[in-house]
């Protein structure tokens, strides 16, 4: 982890603004909750969205662009600044965060 996260507190806005600006560039994308599974019973299809469920506890959320050439893309994030802010890595742990 690096020494600071960035806190997004209009996740539904920053989504929009994601989505649109991937939209823009011309590329596809996925986004969701990774689903761990256990690969000694799952018999179900396994996507980029899937992961060993003794790594639930990371608890992640994938967004996957395609197609890149395995290039690196930058995508604008107009507003970002009104619906999130930097926070220390270390006061993560300290923090109460409710969703409502």
């Amino acid at each position: 982890m690096g020494s600071k996260a960035l806190l997004i507190y209009g996740y539904m806005k920053f989504f929009e603004i994601l989505d649109r600006e991937i939209e823009k560039l011309g590329f596809e994308y996925s986004r969701r909750k990774v689903t761990y599974y256990n690969p000694k019973t799952y018999s179900g299809e396994i996507t980029l969205h899937h992961k060993d469920e003794e790594l639930s506890w990371q608890n992640e959320y994938r967004i996957l662009i395609a197609p890149t050439n395995n290039q690196p893309i930058s995508v604008n994030l107009p507003g970002l600044k009104k619906i999130s802010h930097v926070v220390n890595s270390i006061d993560l742990e300290k923090m109460r965060i409710e969703i409502t």
